[in-house]
């Protein structure tokens, strides 16, 4: 029954869970521009102020398959790979090392390997799905990685001829807002007093589409919701209910202080 003196609007987006968010950019092309946005993704109720960009990439390393006890005759491309996986993982060691603002160190991850076809036969070709996240600190990560690629291609013959086939799945843009903000002081003011103990902002480790909010809409965008993020995209996702009340009583105090 409490009247708002502003406009609330509701976006349930669709295209979102392959780092697509077209759904996103088609809500802000119909919605108008809004003073402060909340994405809810599952944050266990603790406000984020940035989260992390997210690269992946599919590369295929060709082989030459025959039996396999006459390895000397053909190429087994699994093992053309595993100077590309290293070389990948000895980067991100070196990433590791930076950092930006409220967020975590970028990580890189295997996250699909696939070759092979039978138990005595060479593999003709091998196929990684690789990603990695990244800071928006304006490093150029992309061209870091690709360069790697391109040192391992240059360090094994078989390449000039069999060059790696890569192909970019998505590109998930990093975004933070400033630390004091306006939005992001009353989203950690109403947190803090509705889960009776003080929180404060930090960095969500994975991206999200509040990067279309803050980035291309231009506007200051927490993101804030029930659940953990290690359940998200698993085969038993779940919200513990005494969340989901506690949100819903975060929502409606930040609704009111917001716009009452």
């Amino acid at each position: 029954g409490r009247q708002l003196k502003g406009d609330v609007y509701f976006h349930c987006v669709v295209d979102e869970e392959f780092g697509g968010g077209n759904g996103t950019l088609a809500c802000l092309n119909e919605s108008c521009h809004a003073d402060a946005v909340l994405v809810a993704e599952p944050t266990e109720l603790k406000p984020a102020g940035a989260h992390m960009g997210s690269y992946a990439v599919h590369i295929t390393a060709e082989g030459k398959s025959v039996h396999g006890n006459l390895k000397q005759s053909g190429v087994n491309a699994v093992e053309k790979m595993l100077p590309v996986i290293n070389a990948c993982y000895k980067l991100g060691e070196k990433w590791e090392q930076r950092r930006f603002g409220l967020l975590p160190a970028p990580v890189f991850s295997i996250v699909s390997l696939n070759a092979g076809d039978g138990s005595i036969t060479l593999p003709g070709s091998c196929t990684a799905v690789i990603n990695y996240t990244y800071l928006p600190d304006g490093y150029e990560y992309e061209e870091d990685f690709l360069g790697i690629l391109h040192s391992c291609e240059e360090a094994d013959d078989w390449f000039e001829e069999h060059p790696l086939k890569i192909e970019k799945l998505h590109d998930v843009k990093p975004y933070h807002m400033a630390e004091n903000s306006r939005w992001g002081t009353c989203v950690v003011r109403n947190v803090s007093e509705v889960m009776g103990k003080q929180t404060d902002l930090f960095g969500f480790g994975c991206g999200a589409d509040a990067r279309f909010y803050a980035n291309t809409g231009k506007m200051d965008t927490i993101i804030l919701g029930p659940g953990n993020i290690l359940n998200a995209h698993s085969p038993n996702e779940y919200v513990e209910l005494e969340q989901l009340y506690d949100a819903a009583r975060i929502y409606y105090k930040l609704l009111c202080d917001w716009c009452g």
